[in-house]
């Protein structure tokens, strides 16, 4: 308050990082979002673009959500990577609706609503073809398209299915370990995959987000030989149940189970609709085609395990 008085010409932003707050409303990841926002202002005419929020990297350039959007009449999708000044940045508070793309980004995108009047809508990556064309209805409505948009989603529905008959061949039968730091509904990918004739044998997630939960009561259904395995349970550290020939999707996953086989994704990367299934199948088929070395994976992350 003070540095502001003395220097109004610059906008001065407090950024909490609070370590004890992992089971609170606002842990870490939800708190760093709320402060890469807290800073969008804007009392004039939004225009016709839109923010993603919460994905970490930007959707892909090769998703069909850039051609859907244009289709609704959206000139561009805004995310904060792509600038380098905070004049940039401070351009995003001028988009008509915000796409929150990864669940700790929705508090943000609900304070934006409220501060600047931006409205949002909470699309999490999935990779079941049936939620991805529910989606784009929803986005269709939600950007006030009238009718159906001038883009053939039926087309890259056919591509994705192409590509998960040519991974199903390159992975075959070798068991398959999600882990919920890959992707943000891991028990949705476990029922896309089991659905697809995958070998999924483990999740690796400590706790089923709401938005997944129901993904969760079907694999405990009709798969409940499926482990589900607590990545921060006290007995995760003794490494007593190992599944060294495995494919792991995740690196977190591919330690805890000492994967020789892994697919490499963090945060669904950039993945979204059915260019998002295209994308995994090429990783799962890329980390099944050789052994890993999973020390030298760690170590390029930086990760501390």
């Amino acid at each position: 308050e003070k540095l502001g008085k003395m220097h109004p010409d610059i906008h001065f932003l407090t950024g909490h990082m609070n370590p004890i707050s992992l089971g609170s409303k606002t842990p870490p990841p939800v708190s760093i979002q709320n402060n890469l926002y807290c800073g969008l202002a804007w009392n004039g005419a939004k225009d016709a673009c839109v923010n993603s929020i919460g994905n970490l990297t930007a959707v892909a350039r090769s998703s069909e959500l850039y051609g859907f959007l244009e289709a609704c009449g959206v000139p561009a999708l805004r995310h904060i990577s792509q600038y380098s000044t905070y004049d940039g940045y401070l351009e995003m508070g001028k988009s008509r609706a915000n796409l929150v793309l990864g669940a700790a980004g929705r508090q943000a995108a609900e304070q934006m609503e409220e501060r600047i009047g931006t409205p949002c809508l909470f699309l999490p990556a999935t990779y079941l073809p049936e939620e991805i064309e529910e989606n784009y209805r929803k986005l269709g409505a939600f950007l006030g398209c009238q009718g159906e948009p001038d883009f053939d989603l039926a087309a890259c529905r056919r591509q994705a299915e192409e590509a998960v008959k040519e991974a199903r061949t390159a992975v075959g039968a070798l068991p398959i370990v999600i882990d919920a730091t890959a992707v943000a509904q891991p028990f949705g990918l476990a029922k896309a995959l089991l659905s697809w004739g995958f070998s999924v044998v483990r999740v690796e997630c400590q706790e089923c987000p709401a938005f997944d939960s129901g993904h969760l009561a079907w694999l405990e259904e009709y798969h409940p030989e499926v482990e589900i395995f607590q990545t921060e349970h006290h007995r995760a550290v003794l490494f007593d149940r190992r599944l060294p020939e495995s494919l792991a999707l995740g690196v977190e996953g591919a330690y805890l189970a000492g994967s020789r086989y892994v697919a490499d994704l963090f945060n669904d990367e950039g993945n979204f609709g059915y260019d998002g299934i295209v994308r995994l199948m090429k990783i799962l088929a890329a980390g099944a085609a050789a052994p890993t070395d999973l020390e030298a994976l760690i170590g390029s992350y930086g990760l501390v395990v």
